[in-house]
């Protein structure tokens, strides 16, 4: 099976262009016209003449030019090259598959109609209609975590009442677990993980088929061995969105009761953008305002925005802000930050013991505003620590040369360590690096002053993609 594409070459300003050349054929050909002088011999041959008269000459002039079209052929075979015709063919191979559909919130745009999900369901449901007998087909889902909707079956009334189920989420996405455990189906000796009850098959080579935008945070280096991916990609090439992709409401510590919202807004469309904010307490508008966000390209990437909102007066509530613009993702035009009464931060310090960290966090102005909890790096293997960690309990947790097993679900700060998991890489060792530039508008940094400061070691960091570098060096320090 397969569809007719057509990929777009050129821009708008570019076929219109490449659209008056025919038009322009077309003039010189009517500037060429000329009558020529015709002797005759009776007033009986001038029929023909005065019966030309009563038409169009023009166009019987080129009705009867052959090299006009010759040249007009080859104008629209140009325009048709620039299109960019091809097939794309999604056949089966094989007689094993797996359909993996993702369902990140990327997903719900509407770039293609009804959506980029619905899309990718009907494509599935034409390869399931095409199974043979004795075919075996699963459906898998994959966000920031994947599932198992339906395991192997040969039954497909079954397969597609599982695929019109499969509804999309507001997640991130991430294909990496989902390819581990279709790897481990189709390699024999291979280590697996269950995602779902059912017990795994004897692992037989088959065709994974995934159907999504290509929208991942990272892209997997995996062993498929049997495993033989295709990768059907669904939606546009040039979607408009814009997002709000970081928004948070601090109190001025100065002032607690002067609250300042910041939103970042990041521009994913071919063309630059003017959109308004509009900003709610509790779903009453408070304050509104207008920005121009750059187009994104391919050196710089998104274009990006930073609104600031400043309130007072505000002692607790729900704050929401959104973008009044007409684009292909909806679910990222609106975000929450709640604003809770004002008491110290709850900070827990794991550290082997620092003299200049511990006098900063026990100064009486630290004391102001933070509870801090000092504990060795030990105790990050107890119970105790566990439980705290999943729980929330802290508002900050910051490591000091030293890492947990897991993120924790607070707010985190690592010195002369990277967080785990892998995804963050550390380089070599840096001495007296220089601070070049900082991201003087986030909100992470806002009232922070780097002028004075001084590093005397450091070490480089990878970040992995998706992360945003708050502070550079001149040695590639972050």
């Amino acid at each position: 099976m397969g569809f007719l594409q057509f990929v777009n070459t050129l821009s708008w300003p570019q076929w219109l262009l490449l659209a008056g050349v025919p038009i322009a054929i077309l003039s010189l050909y009517f500037l060429k016209l000329r009558r020529l002088p015709l002797e005759v011999p009776s007033t009986y041959l001038w029929s023909r003449t005065i019966e030309d008269l009563h038409v169009n000459s023009i166009w019987q002039r080129l009705r009867q030019s052959l090299l006009l079209f010759l040249q007009l052929l080859a104008i629209l075979l140009l325009i048709f090259t620039l299109l960019r015709p091809g097939f794309r063919g999604t056949d089966l191979v094989g007689d094993r598959f797996i359909f993996l559909i993702d369902t990140s919130a990327s997903m719900s745009a509407i770039d293609v109609t009804p959506s980029r999900l619905e899309d990718a369901k009907k494509k599935v449901a034409r390869l399931i209609d095409e199974m043979s007998s004795g075919d075996l087909a699963m459906i898998m889902t994959s966000s920031n975590m994947s599932r198992v909707e339906q395991p192997y079956t040969e039954n497909r009334s079954l397969l597609l009442k599982k695929l019109r189920a499969i509804r999309a989420t507001n997640r991130t996405s991430s294909i990496e677990e989902a390819l581990k455990y279709a790897s481990a189906l189709a390699n024999p000796g291979r280590s697996s993980f269950e995602l779902s009850d059912e017990q795994a098959p004897e692992a037989k080579p088959a065709t994974i088929y995934i159907f999504s935008d290509g929208k991942f945070q990272t892209m997997p280096s995996l062993f498929l061995g049997n495993l033989s991916p295709v990768f059907v990609p669904i939606g546009s090439e040039t979607p408009r969105n814009v997002a709000i992709v970081e928004f948070s409401a601090d109190r001025n510590v100065e002032q607690p009761d002067q609250t300042q919202a910041f939103a970042r807004i990041e521009n994913y469309s071919p063309n630059q953008v003017a959109v308004e904010l509009t900003l709610h307490l509790n779903d009453r508008l408070i304050d509104a305002t207008k920005t121009t966000i750059a187009a994104e390209t391919i050196e710089s990437g998104p274009g990006v925005g930073n609104v600031a909102f400043h309130l007072t007066q505000l002692e607790q509530g729900v704050l929401r802000v959104e973008l009044d613009v007409k684009d292909d993702l909806a679910v990222d035009n609106v975000a929450y930050a709640a604003v809770n009464p004002p008491r110290r931060a709850r900070i827990l310090l794991v550290t082997p013991g620092v003299e200049p960290l511990l006098l900063a966090l026990s100064t009486s102005e630290s004391l102001k505003i933070a509870d801090v909890s000092e504990v060795d790096p030990k105790h990050l293997e107890t119970p105790e620590y566990e439980q705290s960690a999943l729980s929330g309990e802290y508002d900050l947790i910051i490591f000091d040369r030293c890492q947990p097993k897991e993120m924790p679900q607070c707010n985190t700060l690592f010195l002369g360590a990277v967080p785990p998991g892998g995804e963050w890489k550390k380089g070599e060792e840096q001495l007296q690096p220089l601070i070049v530039d900082f991201e003087e508008t986030h909100p992470l940094m806002h009232l922070v002053q780097l002028g004075d400061v001084d590093v005397f070691r450091s070490f480089s960091i990878t970040h992995p993609e998706g992360g945003l570098s708050l502070i550079d060096s001149d040695s590639d320090t972050t």
